[in-house]
């Protein structure tokens, strides 16, 4: 016997979570949060984009609904419509942390899991020529999506001077944390391959007044002055290589000096998406990642002082401690 009253709810959420970024993905598709910039209406943006007007009527209203859209009356009291501040930050064209089409069209996690039920994990072998250009914009798109925000919200550098941001790829968080914080300069560690990126998002972003790219390997980077605060953000996978980069941490860094360390670890906080994150990078490594426990220990062996977490959640935690 069956209950036909059982409703399948959670199948039923799960699916719709794919229609709605379908019906996301061909929004980014059809350029319409480059085209409403300012207010427009179904009709006049029809013709702009040769699309049919009821169809696109359609979908601009699962927009408003998703909050990606502001509705308004207009003329003849018809409605227009306009990006939220998100859609207008990330999804337009024209913004600098605009995401770009592709993190839209790639299926990596399905495949991911799908290759390693049939073949095992990966067989990547991550060194200094892993680090690409191209890989380091596909990290910064995953950073805009909330890294670089629950960083620059949860980690306090009020008061300190220089920050020494060690493998920052990309350069968004110490942009912000400078943005954040008028006082602080930060320097951007990384490879010489990797800082050219670095270098366009300085550029993009107008901050080389305050923010350094630094062409280099923290294994053999050597400096006169200290740093009053450093911020690691998945710098390494492995515990030894840890401890290496929290000893050279030390060094670089002044008496009572800070350093934040964010890092996916394996129980960060318990919910659907921390548990789904843990899952994609054990398919992507065969392997365990970091836990709490862990981080604590390292920062321990390496002579660090009061370690404290600042902020857990979606399979991340940002570790705090002092020199």
């Amino acid at each position: 016997m069956y209950d036909i009253e059982l409703e399948p709810e959670p199948v039923r959420r799960i699916l719709n979570y794919h229609k709605l970024f379908e019906i996301l993905k061909v929004s980014v598709d059809l350029g319409i949060y480059t085209q409403i910039t300012t207010p427009l209406t179904a009709h006049r943006l029809s013709q702009s984009l040769g699309i049919d007007e009821s169809f696109l009527t359609f979908l601009l209203e699962t927009l408003w609904l998703t909050g990606l859209l502001e509705r308004a009356r207009g003329e003849h009291e018809s409605w227009v419509y306009q990006n939220t501040p998100v859609a207008q930050q990330y999804l337009s064209h024209g913004s600098p942390l605009y995401l770009g089409k592709e993190r839209f069209q790639e299926d990596e996690p399905g495949k991911l899991l799908e290759h390693f039920v049939k073949e095992g994990p990966s067989k990547e072998v991550i060194n200094k020529d892993y680090w690409t250009p191209e890989l380091i914009k596909k990290l910064e798109v995953s950073a805009l999506l909330g890294g670089v925000q629950s960083a620059v919200k949860h980690v306090s550098l009020a008061g300190r001077k220089r920050l020494l941001d060690i493998g920052g790829g990309h350069g968004l968080y110490s942009i912000f944390f400078t943005r954040k914080h008028p006082e602080l300069h930060a320097c951007v560690l990384d490879l010489p391959q990797v800082i050219e990126v670095t270098n366009e998002n300085i550029k993009r972003h107008n901050a080389g007044a305050r923010v350094r790219a630094i062409a280099g390997d923290y294994h053999t980077f050597r400096t006169t002055r200290k740093f009053d605060a450093i911020f690691l953000s998945n710098v390494t996978p492995s515990p030894d290589e840890l401890r290496f980069l929290l000893t050279r941490s030390h060094s670089f860094l002044s008496d009572n000096g800070i350093v934040f360390l964010r890092s996916f670890v394996s129980d960060s906080t318990r919910d659907v998406w921390s548990a789904a994150i843990t899952l994609e990078r054990y398919a992507r490594r065969g392997r365990h990642g970091f836990s709490r426990n862990d981080l604590t220990v390292a920062f321990h062996e390496t002579d660090f002082a009061n370690v404290k977490d600042v902020y857990a959640a979606e399979g991340v935690i940002i570790v705090s401690a002092t020199k």
